[in-house]
């Protein structure tokens, strides 16, 4: 049950009425969509311009987490939304299903729908509601929550529905424009340092994050892994503590955690 939002109910068609007006709208979007079909090189195109338009477009089509000593790197919410905006005869959308006070967590549902192929992927997507302590968030951040994890539950539906041949030139670009060259390697460094600290990062513990002993062994790599770390800390998919608890769960980077501080 829903119960994020409190207090009176907003009026409602008749469910008959309501099914009959949604039929008729959807039956005219795809019909539109019939008439005016996407050209899917054209698609493909727009979705590598606008990804790599700025090196901040690029830099926001990332994210990335540390998993098991290994990095997960993936298009983020911003691509998502490029995809989206580029792929057209669409809608979507994402709305809370559950808040679970009980067992501590808000589950929002993410759906694609292409109307001129007539097919819908749904995706949903869980977060904890509660805090370090283990005390159920306030009101107001558990709305946020359910805020990112539809935003989440989204872009996944949105990349189920989409194929990769679509996106994944502009992917592979946004990650090379991150990259760069090692001419500018120590300044864009000292910069993706700097971001980190808005998240109370210091450099040691960054150093932990990405698996390596310090500055020396920063790396072109790494400056991609550390801006998409940064997006999925600013989208709400993860936080400073889940990073370096999952670090202290992990005995490999457990034990180079304790022989870095040492």
């Amino acid at each position: 049950m829903n119960d994020i939002i409190e207090g009176e109910k907003i009026p409602q068609l008749p469910t008959a009425g309501m099914d009959a007006l949604m039929r008729a709208e959807i039956d005219i979007q795809i019909s539109t969509a019939h008439a005016y079909p996407r050209k899917l090189s054209t698609v493909a195109k727009e979705v590598l311009d606008l990804a790599t338009m700025s090196r901040e477009a690029a830099q926001g089509c990332i994210y990335a987490v540390p998993r098991d000593g290994k990095t997960i790197t993936g298009p983020s919410i911003r691509l998502a939304e490029i995809l989206f905006c580029s792929w057209g005869n669409c809608t979507g959308g994402s709305r809370v299903v559950e808040v679970n006070r009980q067992e501590g967590y808000i589950e929002s549902e993410g759906v694609f729908h292409d109307l001129q192929k007539n097919a819908k992927t749904v995706r949903r997507f869980r977060r904890s509601i509660l805090n370090k302590t283990g005390r159920l968030y306030s009101a107001d951040m558990i709305i946020v929550t359910g805020q990112a994890a539809g935003a989440i539950a989204f872009r996944n539906a949105v990349l189920a529905g989409i194929p990769r041949s679509i996106w994944g030139q502009a992917f592979e670009a946004a990650e090379q424009a991150l990259r760069g060259d090692i001419r500018t390697l120590g300044e864009r460094r000292d910069a993706a340092l700097k971001a980190m600290q808005a998240f109370g990062f210091t450099a040691d513990e960054v150093y932990l994050v990405l698996g390596i002993g310090g500055r020396d062994e920063f790396t072109l790599d790494h400056i991609v892994t550390l801006t998409g770390i940064y997006n999925t800390i600013k989208d709400g998919e993860t936080s400073k503590e889940a990073l370096l608890r999952d670090l202290d769960a992990d005995p490999v980077s457990y034990t180079h955690l304790r022989a870095h501080e040492t």
